[in-house]
């Protein structure tokens, strides 16, 4: 489901509806499966955001609003508002602090 979920969010149409659709079985199933693991579609959801918001901020060329879209935000700034309260940051300050923590192996080769 998250490779479904994944591939839904730049699209705008990541709903409970689409993934069943997209699984050919109806909602009510997705929901029984996904409450058996003690989940919810939010809760998926937002799981995979976050991962994916950790792997595309860790490109310093990727711009925000690429990343807002990627994730499935309309605009920047409901990406950042989700952003502050799943990181306790903004996107920059978190891209920053943590780009600076993590060098790259080609770096500390002579």
């Amino acid at each position: 489901m998250r490779d479904l979920i994944e591939a839904l969010l730049p699209t705008g149409r990541c709903s409970l509806q689409q993934i069943a659709h997209s699984l050919g079985v109806d909602r009510k199933t997705v929901h029984r499966h996904l409450a058996r693991s003690g989940e919810t579609f939010s809760s998926v959801l937002n799981h995979t955001r976050v991962q994916l918001a950790r792997q595309y901020l860790g490109n310093q060329n990727r711009p925000l609003t690429q990343i807002a879209e990627l994730l499935g935000f309309s605009a920047l700034s409901t990406f950042s508002r989700w952003f502050r309260d799943e990181f306790g940051s903004s996107p920059t300050a978190w891209r920053t602090a943590h780009l600076g923590t993590h060098k790259h192996p080609e770096a500390t080769q002579p």
